[in-house]
């Protein structure tokens, strides 16, 4: 292996480490926006419920069933809470996009890198082997020209 070999392949691990921190990057931003969508969901599955039970409270085919402003006001109010939280964590599942966006982008950069520095590592390998064919190549084509010198000039013949 030649030098310049060497240190690229010092500079290819290197590489590969900052493709892998890259992905782990990746996934804990993903496993990151799973839990928040996951929270979203039970989060609106909440507030749904909250707003059917304020319907059913203002609900005026309820026979003989009297309207409790204080229910009403507290189910209001659970259910404006409920949809502040839905809110906050929209905002927070479109920052984990943003952010898990960004990393997939800076993974895909560090791959191309790590790529770049293997095709060239495989360029030059197949330049050394190329090179080491064309000497070989070259020493056949020495050695078959002395012998065929050899035989051409009687003074190379064996005597009897």
């Amino acid at each position: 292996m030649s030098p310049r070999q060497r240190q690229l392949q010092a500079v290819l691990r290197q590489r590969r480490l900052v493709e892998e921190d890259h992905r782990r990057a990746v996934a804990a931003l993903e496993r990151e926006r799973v839990e928040v969508e996951s929270r979203l969901r039970r989060c609106g599955g909440s507030f749904e419920s909250i707003r059917a039970d304020l319907r059913e409270a203002l609900d005026p085919s309820r026979a003989g069933a009297r309207l409790e402003f204080d229910d009403v006001r507290a189910q209001a109010g659970a259910s404006l809470a409920a949809r502040g939280r839905l809110h906050a964590l929209a905002i927070q599942a479109a920052g984990v996009n943003r952010r898990l966006e960004s990393a997939r982008a800076d993974l895909a950069r560090a791959a191309a890198s790590r790529r770049a520095v293997e095709h060239l590592l495989e360029r030059l390998r197949a330049e050394r082997a190329a090179r080491a064919e064309r000497r070989e190549a070259a020493e056949l084509d020495e050695f078959s020209t002395a012998r065929a010198a050899r035989a051409d000039d009687p003074a190379m013949e064996p005597s009897p």
